[in-house]
């Protein structure tokens, strides 16, 4: 719980910018990711048969329709920018306690500065993703082989607990990552080495502190997801909207509050706001 009241401290006096860096890509990757896909396919697995490979590939693979790649690279370029100006703040405010002044031109350097950093990430994110939705429609298909259809449900269901359960212990141990490469100067692949050898003896309290969030972002978007009537679809829309503006939200600020704690790295912005009478 501690990285996750530290992130609080730091989110309680700077929500409003991290809400406006954050929107522009919270608005784009519902069109690309449905966060709700794996959900949908339990559902719609509960109230049919499925057919095959390629039909358990379709529904759990979060990527949406067959103009993604277009959409794919808006988002990262639109994220890159705006989420490399929100590292950068994130960056500043923490290390030196002080953030850039409001100009174009202190923008660009931030997002210059950072957006190699983020589109790299994001892409190994999506790799991530991939391998996780393509092994979990492995091991559905070989349920649905050699078994019933409520036990292929069953099977499914803590194969996906499983899975999670993998992803979560793989994005704790390479959260480090993302500061290696932007404050120590690291390369990509230095930066995720030195990221699991520094988290590894803090990944449980790491683990919980990215699963709590997680959990409670992702279960109104699950039930969201249930209701269908005649423009459901916007609001799942709108409900994915938010819950890409909160992991973004909150995301990046965790990163660095937990380089910092590992490193053993003073942020004086804590050191501000208590100068400044706030807690």
């Amino acid at each position: 719980m501690k990285y996750l009241k530290l992130t609080y401290s730091f989110l309680k006096h700077n929500s409003l910018k991290m809400f406006l860096y954050a929107l522009a890509p919270a608005l784009l990757y519902p069109l690309v990711y449905n966060p709700a896909s794996i959900f949908n396919f339990l559902v719609g697995s509960a109230d049919k048969d499925v057919q095959g490979f390629g039909e358990i590939y379709k529904a759990i693979d979060s990527i949406n329709g067959p103009g993604w790649i277009f959409v794919f690279l808006l988002a990262l370029i639109v994220g890159g920018v705006c989420l490399s100006a929100m590292a950068g703040s994130i960056q500043r405010r923490m290390r030196y306690g002080v953030e850039y002044r409001n100009s174009m031109g202190n923008f660009w350097n931030k997002v210059n500065s950072f957006f190699l950093p983020i589109v790299m990430i994001t892409i190994e994110l999506t790799a991530i993703m991939q391998i996780f939705a393509l092994l979990l429609s492995i091991f559905s298909f070989i349920w649905l082989k050699v078994a019933s259809h409520a036990v292929f449900i069953v099977l499914t269901v803590i194969t996906i607990f499983v899975l999670l359960f993998v992803l979560l212990l793989v994005v704790s141990l390479f959260i480090t990552s993302f500061p290696n490469m932007t404050i120590k100067g690291f390369g990509v692949f230095k930066s995720l080495s030195i990221s699991v050898g520094e988290t590894v003896s803090h990944i449980f309290n790491i683990m919980l502190a990215i699963a709590l969030p997680f959990v409670g972002f992702i279960i109104p978007v699950w039930l969201v997801n249930l209701l269908h009537f005649p423009g459901s679809g916007l609001l799942h829309y709108i409900v994915n909207v938010l819950y890409y503006e909160a992991v973004f939200m909150i995301g990046l600020p965790l990163v660095y509050t937990i380089f910092f704690d590992i490193n053993d790295m003073e942020r004086e912005d804590l050191a501000t706001y208590k100068e400044w009478g706030l807690k």
